[in-house]
Protein backbone atom coordinates (compact mmCIF):
# COMPACT_ATOMS: atom_id res chain seq x y z
CA UNK A 1 0.00 0.00 0.00
CA UNK A 2 1.11 3.69 -0.91
CA UNK A 3 1.69 5.58 2.27
CA UNK A 4 -0.76 8.57 2.61
CA UNK A 5 2.23 10.94 2.48
CA UNK A 6 3.47 10.03 -0.65
CA UNK A 7 -0.17 10.92 -2.03
CA UNK A 8 -0.10 14.44 -0.13
CA UNK A 9 3.33 15.03 -1.89
CA UNK A 10 2.27 14.28 -5.09
CA UNK A 11 -0.78 16.31 -4.75
CA UNK A 12 1.01 19.42 -3.22
CA UNK A 13 3.70 19.27 -5.78
CA UNK A 14 0.97 19.25 -8.49
CA UNK A 15 -1.14 22.21 -7.15
CA UNK A 16 2.39 23.81 -6.10
CA UNK A 17 2.74 24.15 -10.35
CA UNK A 18 -0.79 24.80 -10.92
CA UNK A 19 -0.06 27.75 -8.62
CA UNK A 20 3.11 28.63 -10.23
CA UNK A 21 1.37 29.32 -13.59
CA UNK A 22 -0.30 32.21 -12.34
CA UNK A 23 2.81 33.45 -10.05
CA UNK A 24 5.54 32.87 -12.91
CA UNK A 25 3.81 32.44 -15.89
CA UNK A 26 6.52 33.47 -18.75
CA UNK A 27 8.15 29.95 -18.37
CA UNK A 28 4.66 28.34 -18.80
CA UNK A 29 3.68 30.44 -21.93
CA UNK A 30 7.55 29.40 -23.32
CA UNK A 31 6.32 25.97 -23.37
CA UNK A 32 2.92 26.09 -24.44
CA UNK A 33 3.15 28.85 -27.11
CA UNK A 34 3.43 26.07 -29.72
CA UNK A 35 1.10 23.64 -28.60
CA UNK A 36 -1.71 26.31 -27.64
CA UNK A 37 -1.12 29.49 -30.41
CA UNK A 38 -2.40 32.95 -30.36
CA UNK A 39 -4.61 31.69 -26.82
CA UNK A 40 -1.35 30.90 -25.01
CA UNK A 41 -2.12 33.06 -22.12
CA UNK A 42 -5.66 32.29 -21.64
CA UNK A 43 -4.14 28.21 -21.55
CA UNK A 44 -1.30 29.09 -19.32
CA UNK A 45 -3.94 30.18 -17.07
CA UNK A 46 -6.91 27.58 -17.45
CA UNK A 47 -3.62 24.61 -17.05
CA UNK A 48 -2.66 26.37 -13.85
CA UNK A 49 -6.32 25.78 -12.40
CA UNK A 50 -6.56 22.55 -13.58
CA UNK A 51 -3.21 21.12 -12.01
CA UNK A 52 -4.27 23.10 -8.56
CA UNK A 53 -7.13 21.53 -8.57
CA UNK A 54 -6.29 17.96 -9.56
CA UNK A 55 -3.12 18.00 -7.26
CA UNK A 56 -5.20 18.98 -4.28
CA UNK A 57 -7.99 16.51 -5.22
CA UNK A 58 -5.26 13.87 -5.41
CA UNK A 59 -3.73 15.01 -1.65
CA UNK A 60 -7.30 14.50 -0.13
CA UNK A 61 -8.17 11.20 0.21
CA UNK A 62 -11.54 11.50 -0.05
CA UNK A 63 -11.43 13.17 -3.82
CA UNK A 64 -8.39 11.34 -4.59
CA UNK A 65 -10.16 8.57 -7.35
CA UNK A 66 -11.34 12.01 -8.99
CA UNK A 67 -8.43 13.98 -8.75
CA UNK A 68 -6.85 10.04 -10.58
CA UNK A 69 -9.51 10.38 -12.97
CA UNK A 70 -9.06 14.39 -13.63
CA UNK A 71 -4.98 13.60 -14.08
CA UNK A 72 -5.99 10.94 -16.53
CA UNK A 73 -8.00 13.34 -18.76
CA UNK A 74 -5.26 15.90 -18.32
CA UNK A 75 -2.47 13.69 -19.56
CA UNK A 76 -5.02 12.87 -22.48
CA UNK A 77 -5.61 17.19 -23.06
CA UNK A 78 -2.29 17.82 -23.23
CA UNK A 79 -1.68 14.46 -25.55
CA UNK A 80 -4.22 16.05 -27.87
CA UNK A 81 -1.98 19.37 -28.03
CA UNK A 82 1.15 17.54 -28.21
CA UNK A 83 0.25 15.37 -31.49
CA UNK A 84 -2.00 18.12 -33.11
CA UNK A 85 1.24 20.27 -32.94
CA UNK A 86 3.21 17.26 -34.16
CA UNK A 87 0.84 16.61 -36.90
CA UNK A 88 0.28 20.06 -37.99
CA UNK A 89 4.46 20.74 -37.99
CA UNK A 90 5.27 17.20 -40.20
CA UNK A 91 2.20 18.16 -42.92
CA UNK A 92 2.11 21.76 -42.66
CA UNK A 93 -1.09 21.76 -42.33
CA UNK A 94 -2.64 24.39 -39.99
CA UNK A 95 -5.67 23.19 -38.44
Amino acid sequence: MIPESVYQLFGGALAASGLAHFAAPKPFAAISRPFFGDETSRYVKVNGASETAIGLAIAYQPTRVLGFAGLAAYGVYLGDRVVDYGRRRFTGGSA
